[in-house]
């Protein structure tokens, strides 16, 4: 399956398919939910699992290539998802501070899903 990273993450390296943003996590977010009304589905979860997280500044998302309908599962999914994280950053302002820590984070995540991914199509081959 090819996959679509789309990231703010300096750490991920452009490629074929990468799609970068040059903006903040919710920057990424909102560029996905563009991405799944033109087709795209959700393939990793686009927020993360600790509140701590949420003050991160960068973020990496995985999604299929355009498909020939829309996922209403995945439109859900990124419509709350910006609507969570921006009642839970509220006022305050992303951790610019622990920029590296926050990269070094979501690049392992990044690598996990792939990993998983991967997995997933090896057992759905019969492998």
């Amino acid at each position: 399956m090819d996959i679509i990273t789309v990231t703010n993450n300096k750490r991920i390296e452009d490629g074929l398919n990468t799609i970068r943003v040059y903006g903040s996590y919710r920057d990424v977010l909102v560029r996905v939910r563009d991405l799944i009304y033109l087709g795209h589905e959700l393939i990793s979860y686009p927020l993360n699992s600790s509140i701590k997280m949420f003050f991160s500044p960068v973020k990496s998302i995985l999604i299929t290539p355009k498909k020939d309908k829309i996922s209403e599962n995945s439109v859900v999914i990124i419509e709350n998802s910006i609507l969570k994280y921006d009642f839970t950053l509220g006022q305050r302002t992303p951790d610019f501070k622990h920029m590296g820590d926050y990269e070094l984070l979501d690049y392992e995540l990044f690598k996990s899903s792939l990993e998983e991914v991967s997995r997933f199509n090896s057992i759905g081959k019969g492998e």
